[in-house]
């Protein structure tokens, strides 16, 4: 991964944005974070799978390396069940991206975007800067949701052990309500890419994993 940040880092100098700072220190404080112990799902494997969707859609995106810069943060710090996981990652990422010298209004979108991964928490998020950047983040974080189900199953065991504190039935009763909501969106996806090549399979995936969830607690 840390190839892959440099190499971004020298497309951004590329691009005729002169980064300053020092990357490989910051690059040192993701690496710190996405290993800690306790992340079973948001890891680096999840990061770097969300790096590999932007490659695939980063066409779509009106300011790309804001984008990516929003994809390395975005889980930045995570303490499972925590409200404040995206406004702490978002500060991180600001704060990061200023020590760099990037444009304020490069800093100012990727903080937003972050937030943006927030989902039941738009009302604070009222900045909104760039929307079709929002929706690709979102898409792109919950990419997992349509993935097979062999992977789908890995992900939520991977939710499960991040959660292990949760006393059982009462980390099953709030993963259907999270799973439900999905569920009852009229598009889970909001980009025409994603939804093409995720919706459905990513219903299919909730859909199964509510009624599983809903026979263990039927015990």
């Amino acid at each position: 991964m840390r190839s892959r940040w440099l190499k971004f880092m020298k497309s951004i100098g590329e691009s005729g944005i002169q980064v300053g700072g020092n990357p490989r220190q910051v690059f040192s404080t993701l690496d710190r974070r996405y290993s800690e112990g306790h992340r079973y799902y948001h890891d680096w494997v999840h990061i770097s799978a969300c790096l590999d969707e932007l490659q695939k859609t980063r066409f779509s995106a009106l300011h790309p390396a804001a984008v990516e810069m929003a994809v390395w943060f975005h889980d930045v710090v995570y303490i499972p069940g925590a409200p404040d996981n995206e406004i702490l990652s978002a500060q991180i990422a600001r704060n990061a991206a200023e020590s760099m010298g990037l444009p304020s209004a490069t800093v100012l979108e990727v903080a937003d975007l972050i937030l943006a991964t927030r989902y039941q928490n738009d009302k604070d998020t009222p900045e909104e800067l760039c929307p079709q950047d929002r929706a690709l983040i979102r898409d792109i974080d919950l990419s997992i949701l349509g993935k097979s189900r062999e992977e789908f199953d890995s992900y939520e065991e991977a939710i499960r052990r991040e959660y292990s504190d949760v006393p059982e039935r009462e980390r099953w009763q709030r993963r259907i309500s999270i799973l439900q909501r999905l569920l009852a969106l009229p598009r889970i996806y909001q980009t025409e890419q994603f939804q093409k090549r995720y919706e459905r399979q990513a219903r299919q995936n909730l859909s199964h994993s509510v009624s599983r969830l809903r026979r263990l607690l039927a015990g």
